[in-house]
């Protein structure tokens, strides 16, 4: 185990002590000493899934101190897991990238950073990023939660310039907004009950427009800081995300349309707004940078349940519709190339 999978694995392992469970600990820490990085994802995969629906009965409070940070912060079982996942995840899709770029040389590399998106352990065996990399080499940045402060981050802009400078990497596909948009600060976008009668009339717009400008321009500095870091061009993509399918039971956005009272008629109208917002912000950044294009997955996320594995994730099928999509649009480049 490498010194940085240790001390990613670490507070998981102490909290699954700590709640009892020595016997995942022991076996995931054996996996992990082994170099197994297999057997160590599929270990935690079923553990995450044992707790995700049941994060309350059986998902310790745990202290996380962040690398960063002077003072340790209050995080879940969930969080540590799913932070140890994604570095599990990504290493071994490294090895898919290393390998597809030895058997696949004319094919553009791509370096995919984001959030749950392009890595999210309770989709299996795929989501966006990983549906992709079927028809490309895809060098994997991406972990649940994560947001443009994490991207631009010292430590983790070190790492993905590492990757440029070491891989042929031409295309940058990038997954961002979403937990800034319906995320935490979703209940921030949204006004409470008060007779209104148009779904437009419950958001605050005044904090939606300010959201989705900033969000664009920090699409255009991540781009910006990684071109600069390289004398190779580089293309970057992204995209808004899909319009939910809100079951009226999930506990992401629905508690929060929810606690601000809002009729369940008018939800699914609410989040189509903010993503459409989000979608023509980023259309007109293609017309302020040359090397930007954006991609836009909303018709792979339709108003139906087999679309979604939750109220915010695609569903396996549609994952892999849009990861295949996303293919094509960076290969539009290279017209003698097809995605099957």
């Amino acid at each position: 185990m490498t010194h940085d999978m240790k001390q990613d694995a670490q507070p998981l392992l102490d909290a699954l002590n700590d709640c009892g469970d020595a016997q995942t600990a022991d076996a995931l820490e054996q996996s992990l000493d082994c170099g197994d990085l297999t057997a160590a994802r599929d270990l935690l995969d079923h553990r995450i899934r044992l707790t995700y629906h049941n994060p309350d009965g059986i998902a310790p409070q745990v202290e996380i101190q962040p690398q960063d940070a002077e003072t340790p912060t209050r995080g879940g079982f969930q969080n540590l897991a799913f932070r140890l996942f994604a570095s599990l995840e990504n290493a071994l899709r490294r090895r898919q990238f290393a390998t597809m770029l030895d058997t696949h040389p004319g094919r553009p590399a791509v370096l995919a950073e984001g959030d749950s998106w392009f890595c999210f352990p309770i989709i299996a065996p795929l989501d966006v990023a990983q549906a992709m990399a079927n028809h490309l080499p895809v060098y994997p940045v991406a972990a649940p939660g994560q947001s443009f402060p994490d991207y631009l981050s010292d430590s983790q802009l070190a790492e993905t310039i590492a990757a440029l400078n070491s891989y042929p990497i031409s295309d940058i596909a990038l997954s961002g907004g979403g937990n800034e948009m319906m995320g935490d600060y979703f209940k921030d976008h949204l006004l409470p009950f008060d007779g209104q009668s148009s779904a437009r009339d419950f958001l605050n717009w005044d904090t939606v427009h300010p959201t989705i400008d900033g969000l664009a321009r920090q699409v255009a500095r991540y781009g910006e800081t990684l071109q600069n870091s390289t004398d190779r061009p580089l293309r970057f993509y992204s995209h808004s995300y899909a319009v939910p399918f809100l079951f009226g039971t999930g506990s992401w956005l629905s508690k929060d349309l929810e606690a601000a009272q809002i009729p369940t008629r008018y939800w699914t109208e609410i989040c189509a707004l903010i993503v459409a917002t989000y979608s023509a912000r980023l259309t007109a950044l293609e017309l302020e940078l040359d090397n930007y294009r954006f991609i836009d997955l909303r018709p792979f996320g339709r108003p139906d349940a087999h679309a979604w594995h939750d109220e915010v994730h695609l569903s396996d099928a549609a994952a892999k519709a849009a990861g295949a999509h996303f293919a094509r649009r960076i290969m539009a480049a290279q017209p003698n190339l097809q995605v099957s």
